[in-house]
């Protein structure tokens, strides 16, 4: 049997979840991170920032084989990713919409008001001629806090993943 590590993973590297969840803070969670992943879809930038706590960090992650370290594609704090997405505007881009479909979460841990949670990723993009395409893959390893009344406020987003090439650039976060 494998070891468990204070991160929430085996020794092996596998994921360790919480067996028997609340399905109240699952289903809390699970319909923030749907709302997010919403608002992100529409690019309507204040409600998915409505999210973030004071001190939340947002990262895009992958594991490169080759420098065989994780590499940051993108590492703000909540300050530099409300910069980021008001000047978006500004940016020059490709007409392609992006549209996330995260897996329901899994609960890592559970420590006071604060969860952890990991959900599945696909990003698809919709090109202007209405063809679509697979962008990313990944999972978002999340960690919530549960203590305010109105939402989940988001302390830590890393979205790690899988593909590291893209079919075109994008500056909004998946």
């Amino acid at each position: 049997m494998a070891e468990h590590s204070a991160e929430g993973q085996t020794d092996n590297g596998a994921a360790r979840f919480i067996a028997d969840p609340d399905p109240l803070i699952v289903h809390r969670i699970g319909t923030a991170i749907q709302q997010m992943s919403h608002h992100l879809d529409e690019e309507d930038y204040a409600p998915f920032m409505a999210f973030f706590g004071g001190e939340a960090t947002y990262k895009i992650t992958a594991f490169s084989a080759e420098l065989r370290k994780e590499v940051a594609f993108l590492d703000l704090d909540r300050e530099g990713l409300d910069v980021l997405l008001k000047g978006m505007g500004d940016h020059v881009r490709f007409p392609n919409k992006l549209i996330r479909h995260p897996s329901p979460p899994m609960l890592l841990s559970a420590d006071g008001s604060r969860v952890t949670c990991l959900s599945k990723l696909a990003v698809y993009h919709i090109d202007p001629r209405g063809a679509g395409g697979l962008y990313a893959v990944g999972q978002y390893m999340d960690c919530f806090d549960l203590s305010g009344a109105d939402r989940p406020m988001l302390v830590s987003r890393n979205v790690a993943l899988e593909t590291r090439t893209f079919p075109f650039a994008s500056h909004i976060p998946l």
